[in-house]
């Protein structure tokens, strides 16, 4: 019996189609008994085998308005807040945030007794894996629950926000507590890993790294050669993702290269989108031609890579989880791709596909790297073949998928 634990997958809210179609459907196959449980839903579903079992109840349970003052009085509260003062010196500098958090682990702990636990324990399969896909309270909330039971096995997916804890005021509570009851930590990149050796080494045998990756589209960009050079980028716009960087470098390129046309096409919406279109109606350059398409959706996104002819893909983020799965797209179609060394992407891009950048480029690196596009196309050109190359050894969600199942199969 495998039951899963998206955040909001089939439903559309966290954006998880592209992690988890494949995967979902590869379990269900390989799995008997296999029930998918989501945390949040809203009005608009991917579609779904009809085989799958989806189970609604934790969303609904969670909708529900709770008193916060009647949880503080909670045994299980209690124990919890003991467990983490005791052991964790930076839990009274956050006492906000651990109450906030034993208060949400707590509330599942107590749904997971009422609905969950009679579904597991009226099933008659020797081994049940309780599989979160995110390291969160949730997944908190099973580890103190079954803690003492030694025929279920509790494992987690961990990316980027859930994973490093300077990405969250140096402080994810209860997080030795969590790591030391679950059977298997799944990272989905060796960086992620590491960290975790470097903050917890004492359980590193139950560390293990399977990144996710994306499907062939079975098609090449084909790259027109004329004096239009072409960038594309696919993010939030947000502090993180560090997109205006990418305008300011292209800015200054094309004025330097003004008998050539320099064209940014970005995808992806947020919080400075706005600051963005600003920015570039004020900026008079007129051999920069700049299209922001907002969020499209995936198969909008790869018509355009495989009809337009694409010079280089271009991310300069500041933090990443694992290995973006916006630049092993960028790979599957050949463009190569100009990247900050941050997160897993040092795994994947390097100076035979594209151009790896330093963890914080300053607008000087960046410009150096586009340039390099611009003045040796034929060395751009053996990028695009290498680009296929990592794509097809490293980041095929086919072979990925297939691997991990196989090790879920093992628990």
């Amino acid at each position: 019996m495998l039951i899963f634990f998206p955040l909001s997958y089939p439903y559309t809210i966290a954006k998880e189609e592209t992690f988890l179609k494949d995967e979902v459907s590869t379990i269900n196959k390989t799995f008997l008994n296999f029930i998918l449980i989501p945390s949040i839903i809203n009005e608009d579903k991917y579609k779904l085998d009809d085989s799958i079992s989806i189970n609604l109840n934790l969303a609904k349970y969670l909708n529900k308005k709770s008193s916060l003052l009647l949880l503080l009085f909670n045994i299980h509260f209690f124990w919890l807040f003991i467990i983490e003062i005791l052991s964790n010196k930076n839990s009274l500098k956050n006492i906000k945030k651990l109450i906030l958090y034993i208060w949400n682990t707590v509330k599942i702990y107590n749904w997971i007794k009422k609905n969950l636990d009679p579904i597991i324990q009226s099933n008659k399969d020797s081994q049940k894996i309780l599989y979160t896909f995110w390291f969160t309270h949730l997944t908190t909330a099973l580890c103190y629950y079954y803690k003492n039971s030694k025929n279920i096995k509790i494992v987690t997916r961990t990316h980027g926000i859930d994973l490093y804890e300077y990405r969250n005021n140096n402080y994810i509570p209860l997080r030795e507590f969590s790591i030391k009851h679950l059977s298997k930590i799944y990272f989905v990149s060796e960086t992620g890993k590491n960290y975790m050796i470097q903050k917890y080494p004492k359980y590193i045998n139950k560390y293990f790294t399977y990144p996710l990756g994306v499907k062939s589209h079975g098609s090449i960009n084909i790259l027109e050669k004329n004096n239009e050079f072409h960038f594309i980028s696919c993010s939030n716009v947000d502090h993180n993702k560090n997109v205006k960087l990418i305008l300011y470098a292209l800015k200054e390129v094309a004025l330097k290269h003004k008998d050539k046309i320099i064209h940014w096409t970005h995808f992806g919406s947020g919080e400075l989108l706005d600051d963005l279109l600003n920015t570039i109606k004020n900026l008079f350059c007129p051999n920069l031609k700049v299209d922001l398409m907002g969020y499209q959706p995936n198969g909008v996104i790869f018509e355009f890579y495989k009809n337009k002819s694409i010079n280089a893909f271009i991310t300069t983020s500041h933090s990443e989880g694992g290995r973006p799965l916006s630049v092993q797209e960028a790979l599957s179609f050949g463009i190569p791709v100009i990247a900050s060394s941050v997160g897993g992407i040092t795994e994947i891009i390097n100076e035979s596909n594209g151009y790896l950048l330093s963890s914080k480029p300053s607008i000087y690196e960046l410009i150096d790297a586009i340039t390099t596009v611009i003045h040796n196309p034929e060395l751009w050109e053996q990028k695009r073949s290498q680009a296929i190359k990592t794509f097809t050894e490293k980041c095929n969600s086919e072979v990925l998928t297939y691997k991990f199942i196989e090790e879920l199969k093992t628990l």
